[in-house]
Order: structure tokens, then C-alpha cells, then sequence
């Protein structure tokens, strides 16, 4: 027989479309490096924010001093206003959406894999609205240093900053944890730091071998992220421990069921969240030139 009858048959070919697409390839978007950081719901109790709602504070109290011999009553002593303060946390609503035929929704029930790739797409791009959000608020952070670029004597300036002002929530290696998180175009110059660059090729007890990969720096957690704010020319770097920031949910990222529309199908995410500074005191913004 010869090899030409048997190269193309009906049964091979519903073969190759059972085949269809073992791999896809996704378009990149930003990765949740900055909210996932901060207090969520269940740290301040909160299940839903409603349309508000307020994350409350109390204050840190006064010592007076007195000398032995006075007589503490109540027109010589002095008091303080305890009342609480509140921080006021709205939630804003952003959805995806997209519009498939009859044609492309059959091969989206047809091939899981390729549904699975656009949901993925979905989440992901909410994922990174919402980070971008958690990144504009360090714009409401008053402390800050700035240089052209990052480097050892700038981070460290910050990081001093922080312990005397977050005081017993943050003590470098035994008490909370600071999150530092850089523009991209900063990567060079923080690899190019001499103690990181030392410390990234010695490795240490947790990580001996070298990695070439950088995930502290002087006790600092460091990662990049595209969703530092750029404003006036200069990248808002963040350094921060978690108690400084929220991001809390009404509906986090999820899916409504698909609605038909004639013979088209209409697929939508969405989230409802909010994001807000709760301490000023427990961050801050270290700027570099865009």
C-alpha cells in the first residue's frame, strides 16, 4: 500500500484537533507584590467594608511625673482626651469583561486547558488593579528620603526611620517584618549595592549556595514591582511594615456566571476592595529619579 493513502484520513485528523493546544502562552500582567503585604480583613476583624467603614485607633498614652510630695487630686493632675481615632476606608469596584461567539465558547467548554488560560487572565489582570491601587498610597506617606538612585546609605537612612518611629513594632530581625518594594529601573542599582552584592554571593545558613537571588537586605524583604507609583519624575519606593497599610474586601476577585446574549457569551470578573494607610508612622517613601 502505498504511504500516500494513509498520510491524511478522517481518522487522524479528528486526532490532531483532540490535540488542539497542549500548551498556551499567557501575556504577562503584574504580579500582587505590594497588597499582599498589608493587614487584611481577618487581622482587623472586618469581613465586609459595606460602603465605608472605619478602621478604628487608640491612642498611645502620656506619663506624667510627680514629685513625692504633691498631692495628686483631681485639679492638680493632668488628663488626656482618650477617644479613639478612626481611618476611613471606601471601597471602589472594578470589573473585567469580554464577549466570546457561539463558536468560541464551544471550544472553551471543548479544551478545559484554554478556558482555565482565560479565566487565569481575568483574576490576574484584577490582581494587578488592585496592587497598582496599594501602590498609589504611598503618596499619603509624609516620611521620606530621596536620591537619584537607590543605594546601601539611602536604605538604611529609611530603615533607622522606621524603628524610631514604629517603635516596638518593628525592631530589625526580632519584631515585625519591613517590606521594602522597588521600581524595576532600581533593580541595577540595588544589586549594585556592596553589602547586598556580597551578601547575594555568600549566601547564609538558610540559603548557602548562590542563588543570584536577592530577598533581603539588612533585614528587609525586597521584591520589584511595576506597580510602584511613578509622580513628578520620581519612583515612590515603599518601605513599610504591614500594620501601616489595609487592604480589605467587599467581594474579592471572583466570577459572575456567563450570560447568554443571543449567541454570544458574555464572561465577567470583578472585586470590590479597599485599600487605605492606617499608620502613617509605620512607613515610608524613599524616592528615586524616574
Amino acid at each position: 500500500m502505498a504511504l500516500s493513502t494513509v498520510v491524511t484520513t478522517t481518522h487522524f485528523t479528528n486526532y490532531l484537533e483532540t490535540k488542539w493546544a497542549p500548551r498556551l502562552l499567557l501575556d504577562t500582567t503584574e504580579e500582587m507584590l505590594i497588597g499582599n503585604q498589608f493587614m487584611s480583613g481577618s487581622d482587623l476583624d472586618v469581613e465586609r467594608v459595606g460602603n465605608q467603614t472605619y478602621v478604628r485607633k487608640v491612642a498611645a498614652k502620656t506619663v506624667n511625673k510627680a514629685a513625692g510630695t504633691v498631692a495628686l487630686d483631681s485639679e492638680s493632675m493632668v488628663f488626656e482626651a482618650d477617644t479613639e481615632t478612626a481611618v476611613l476606608v471606601s471601597p471602589q469596584f472594578g470589573y473585567c469583561a469580554a464577549v466570546y461567539s457561539e463558536q468560541v465558547q464551544q471550544r472553551l467548554m471543548a479544551f478545559p486547558k484554554l478556558e482555565k488560560a482565560v479565566r487565569t487572565q481575568f483574576l490576574r489582570a484584577l490582581a494587578a488593579q488592585i496592587d497598582a491601587d496599594c501602590g498609589g498610597l504611598a503618596s499619603d506617606i509624609s516620611g521620606s528620603s530621596a536620591d537619584v538612585n537607590l543605594g546601601g546609605a539611602l536604605i538604611r537612612a529609611a530603615l533607622g526611620t522606621l524603628r524610631a518611629n514604629a517603635q516596638r513594632e518593628y525592631r530589625t530581625g526580632k519584631v515585625g517584618s519591613a517590606i521594602l518594594r522597588i521600581h524595576p529601573n532600581q533593580q541595577q542599582h540595588l544589586y549594585g549595592i556592596p553589602e547586598i552584592a556580597n551578601a547575594d554571593l555568600r549566601g547564609d545558613s538558610d540559603n548557602p549556595n548562590v542563588t543570584g537571588l536577592l530577598v533581603k537586605a539588612w533585614g528587609a524583604d525586597v521584591d520589584i514591582s511595576g506597580n510602584i507609583e511613578s509622580v513628578s519624575g520620581q519612583h515612590q519606593n515603599m518601605l513599610f511594615i504591614k500594620q501601616a497599610f489595609c487592604l480589605l474586601y467587599n467581594a474579592e476577585p471572583q466570577f459572575e456566571p456567563p450570560q447568554r446574549e443571543g449567541l454570544a457569551t458574555i464572561v465577567s470578573a470583578f472585586s470590590d476592595w479597599a485599600a487605605a494607610e492606617i499608620y502613617d508612622n509605620y512607613a515610608q517613601r524613599i524616592l528615586t529619579t524616574v
